[in-house]
């Protein structure tokens, strides 16, 4: 890490790129003409902005406004939804209960010693997630704990999450179907592998750092995302910086009705490390803003077994199932029980 006083940092020039995806909804040409150019994205940085998706400001305002209204509750209120409750990682997980996010080895830091004194991060978070029966062969408690509702306080909260949800899941399909095409495969290629996936949208909160935090505090500490790719909506309050390949770091910052994608740890398995799964991190530095943001982690099956489809290259990695992998690194980052 670089840090001096409230971590200076150094940036690279490096930029992450705009993919508008609006004409891939209907035209089957221009389809490939965007798979490619997030192909591009995904191979450069790893990180790319996406516009023209299809989800509502509408919709993405009203989730905004429900998760506002939550997280300036009492905390004695908020731990009443708490996810040690329901079996899982399902409901409130509060300030300093996550970090220590490991390195994978498709991580640039790999070889690398993780910090034994990293700090905890400096965030509280609303983690949803799909309905899987018990008897289901891939369901597992930590993943498809039952959701948790506060409807107790607030009434209307669950209808506009519930309709962010449905509408990152649709375009988390679709990104799927254009990552496939990208790879020169059918649209539908991914889709025996993600029809119960092990997704989850955490809705986080990052209040403004303390005066008398140490120099070191982040909201969340340098991690990559486990899973195939995320889909991260941001407020205005600017934190996310990425690191790039000569180890700078660079802000990502927010772009009305714009969602940043991040390739996973998953996807940079899946595809040899041709797509990067880049690490980042986030702090809300300011102080008197608070910071949200969404994050929709779009994954695969739990029985998936992840291993490489490039043809006539060596594998990197040692095939895994995604499910045995995906928890392994979900419990030792969190310390909720």
């Amino acid at each position: 890490m670089c840090f001096g006083m409230r971590l200076v940092r150094k940036f690279s020039s490096v930029t992450v790129p705009v993919v508008d995806i609006a004409k891939s909804f209907h035209h089957g040409s221009e389809a490939k003409v965007v798979a490619a150019n997030l192909r591009d994205a995904a191979e450069s940085t790893g990180f790319m902005y996406i516009t023209g998706h299809g989800v509502t400001e509408e919709t993405s305002s009203n989730a905004y406004e429900a998760l506002r209204r939550f997280f300036a509750l009492p905390l004695e209120q908020k731990m009443r939804y708490h996810a040690s409750k329901a079996g899982g990682l399902r409901g409130y997980i509060g300030m300093y209960e996550q970090g220590n996010y490991g390195i994978d080895e498709s991580d640039l830091r790999q070889g690398e010693t993780q910090k034994e004194d990293a700090l905890l991060d400096a965030k509280e978070l609303y983690s949803f997630g799909p309905d899987l029966p018990t008897d289901h062969p891939d369901y597992h408690p930590m993943l498809f704990a039952p959701n948790v509702w506060p409807t107790a306080i607030d009434t209307t909260f669950q209808a506009p999450i519930e309709a962010y949800y449905k509408a990152v899941h649709n375009l988390s399909k679709h990104m799927f179907s254009l990552f496939a095409r990208s790879l020169g495969r059918a649209p539908d290629f991914f889709e025996p592998h993600i029809t119960h996936g092990m997704n989850s949208l955490n809705c986080i909160h990052y209040p403004p750092m303390a005066a008398n935090a140490p120099p070191r505090q982040l909201g969340i500490g340098e991690h990559t995302d486990f899973e195939c790719f995320t889909l991260l909506s941001q407020d205005e309050t600017k934190g996310l910086e990425i690191l790039t390949a000569d180890k700078q770091w660079i802000s990502v910052p927010p772009k009305p009705n714009h969602f940043v994608v991040n390739i996973g740890d998953m996807m940079a398995r899946w595809t040899n490390n041709h797509f990067r799964s880049t690490v980042h991190r986030a702090a809300n530095r300011e102080t008197d803003a608070h910071r949200y943001a969404m994050a929709y982690f779009c994954c695969c099956n739990y029985s998936t077994t992840i291993s490489s489809l490039m043809e006539g290259e060596p594998a990197k990695y040692k095939e895994v199932v995604a499910g045995e992998h995906l928890v392994a690194r979900v419990s030792a980052a969190n310390t909720v029980q």
